[in-house]
């Protein structure tokens, strides 16, 4: 029988195994902490019990518990006096042990731990992702969301930290209620590690909120200004903050833990609104190029480069940001639509709030869109301006030449030759019209046919020429992949980032295309006119260069390679064909694949 990793072995493990075969999160956690050595076991967890005193409001007692035999002896203790007990208990981070001790208490249902262990909405298992019906959503007994929270990194580790914070507070009795809210810790360092050598680099991150953080969420007229501001330092601390200071407010009762749903779903969605100011600053400064008085004359191919692809990833992660906020309206049972200021009367109104965010995150994404319709188009602007500065570059230089059929060429040339005796006109001089570009390309394609000859030991596998991992920037730019023991392994990590993307079922449409019997040959994977180097007066291959990417690769894989950075050069193209077989179908669809 498979078990569950959410607890202990005991009555609520038993139960957790009972209900595997309707949930596979339940058999395997994320497997992303697994590989940075975090592990569901040995996490460290922050618990604070927060008690209402049932007789004034505004009292309440904070009490930081250690560990989870101290969380059971606070679960078990009887009535006291007499009283109903109203208890929110907030944890930051999550172990099999406080898992155990709660699972015990409450019979919790084990999702609430897979959607908070799950750091990334979209991230899957071995099987796949599985989503849950939008019906199962909005009737689960808990709110699970994820703030995206700006932490302030060094330079060269400049992105955004998504966290969770899954909570439930429905367990009402006459003995009171108990609220359960469940956070990310906060976040202290960044771990990058080298996947060729092992080694790994540790990036200390600042404490304090990035650029002040957001902007309190109280009305200005409920005279709450003479006390002090939450810290801002963690969902956390925020919450236990608003609880102590603020949960005697007009309109604010304590009956029901909404009280706690009330504070955290608005440190969420203020979290969400800071996101969304620091996104649009992040898009204007992207259409700084294209400004009225910009001067296109100046424009940096590679800087346009970047640009776009910059504005391909903000695109990216709005569309993810827009998911996560469709799954909190969903949860609340909220309308997609646009609220009607006129009926917002209180401060109290996180509907509001949550469907607003919405409509701003999908005007942000479809500004993104634009830009990148924008953007696509100065790149040949660009493009265009770096090969008239490449051509005026070329003209000034001897020898000059060119490329057309030979017999263009050679009448060119005879005009070329007449103007030079006969004139003072600067015309380039005439090495040769023969065929040198014929045997450049006769050259190239024995050797090539040479390196593909040279197949991998054994069954094969996709890697180095050592076995090693496979490098490649058409797949990473940063890491290593693989080795892979097949080709249907290699297409099938292919295929997987589409499953992250707004479109997953396309998944089987592109991996259907490619085709898993190949054959696995050695490639330079990096062939471009860049890399060939040639004898100026003669045309003749003096060397190839760049082959850090060079391995065992589909039979495929070098032609597509050859028009990564070419495509649009037809020139090129057309070499290429020559140099080597061309595989146009199975490219374009890894072209496809590319986008994502």
């Amino acid at each position: 029988m498979n078990q569950s990793w959410i607890a202990w072995n005991g009555s609520y493990q038993d139960y957790v195994n009972s209900l595997c075969a309707s949930d596979p999160y339940l058999l395997q956690p994320d497997p992303k902490p697994l590989r940075c050595g975090i592990s569901w076991e040995n996490r460290l967890v922050s618990i604070r019990a927060i008690e209402f005193d049932n007789d004034q409001i505004d009292k309440l007692l904070i009490l930081p518990l250690q560990g989870p035999v101290s969380l059971a002896k606070h679960l078990t203790r009887r009535k006291k006096a007499g009283k109903p007990r109203r208890t929110a208990y907030v944890f930051e981070n999550m172990n099999r042990d406080v898992a155990t001790v709660l699972g015990d208490h409450f019979r919790i249902h084990p999702s609430l731990f897979t959607n908070y262990e799950r750091t990334v909405t979209t991230s899957s298992t071995s099987g796949g992702s599985c989503s849950m019906l939008t019906s199962g959503l909005a009737s689960q007994q808990y709110l699970s969301m994820s703030p995206r929270a700006l932490v302030t990194l060094p330079s060269s580790l400049i992105k955004h930290a998504p966290l969770r914070c899954s909570e439930t507070g429905r367990y009402l009795s006459e003995d009171g209620w108990t609220s359960i809210v469940i956070c990310d810790p906060v976040l202290s360092n960044v771990v990058t590690r080298n996947e060729a050598d092992g080694r790994g680099h540790v990036f200390p991150i600042g404490q304090q909120p990035a650029e002040g953080a957001y902007v309190d969420f109280f009305a200005s007229d409920i005279g709450v200004t003479a006390k002090q501001g939450p810290p801002k330092t963690s969902i956390a601390d925020g919450l236990c903050f608003y609880l102590a200071n603020y949960s005697s407010l007009p309109g604010l009762i304590c009956e029901t833990p909404d009280i706690v749903s009330l504070f955290l779903q608005k440190i969420v969605a203020s979290l969400y609104l800071r996101h969304l100011d620091q996104l649009r600053t992040t898009i204007a400064q992207s259409q700084t190029p294209m400004r009225w008085t910009s001067d296109f004359a100046k424009l940096d191919l590679a800087a346009v480069e970047a640009n776009w692809s910059d504005c391909q990833t903000l695109e990216r992660r709005l569309q993810l940001h827009c998911l996560d906020l469709e799954g909190i309206l969903v949860q609340l049972r909220l309308p997609f639509e646009r609220p009607d200021p006129r009926e917002i009367h209180s401060w109290h109104d996180v509907a509001a709030d949550f469907q607003m965010l919405y409509h701003q995150y999908n005007h942000a994404r479809t500004w993104v869109e634009k830009l990148n319709s924008s953007m696509t188009a100065l790149a040949g602007i660009a493009g265009n301006r770096q090969a008239f500065r490449e051509q005026q570059v070329s003209l000034e230089a001897a020898p000059f030449r060119k490329e057309d059929d030979t017999y263009r060429i050679r009448r060119e040339a005879k005009a070329m030759r007449f103007v030079q005796r006969r004139t003072s006109i600067p015309v380039p001089t005439i090495l040769e019209t023969h065929f040198a570009k014929a045997r450049a390309i006769s050259k190239l394609k024995e050797y090539l046919t040479q390196l593909h000859r040279i197949c991998p030991t054994g069954s094969g596998c996709i890697g180095s020429c050592s076995g090693g991992p496979a490098y490649d920037h058409r797949i990473d730019n940063m890491i290593t992949c693989g080795p892979f023991a097949s080709i249907a392994e290699f297409n099938d990590f292919l295929v997987a980032p589409t499953k992250n993307s707004p479109r997953p079922e396309w998944v089987s449409k592109y991996r259907i295309q490619l085709p898993d019997d190949s054959s696995i040959m050695f490639a330079h994977a990096d062939i471009s006119w860049e890399n060939i180097l040639l004898e100026p007066e003669t045309g003749t291959v003096t060397g190839i260069i760049d082959w850090e990417m060079a391995g065992f690769w589909p039979e495929w894989w070098e032609y597509s390679k050859a028009l990564y950075g070419g495509r649009s050069r037809k020139w090129w193209v057309g070499i290429a064909k020559k140099i080597t077989k061309d595989y146009d179908a199975v490219t374009a669809v890894d072209m496809d694949i590319e986008m994502f």
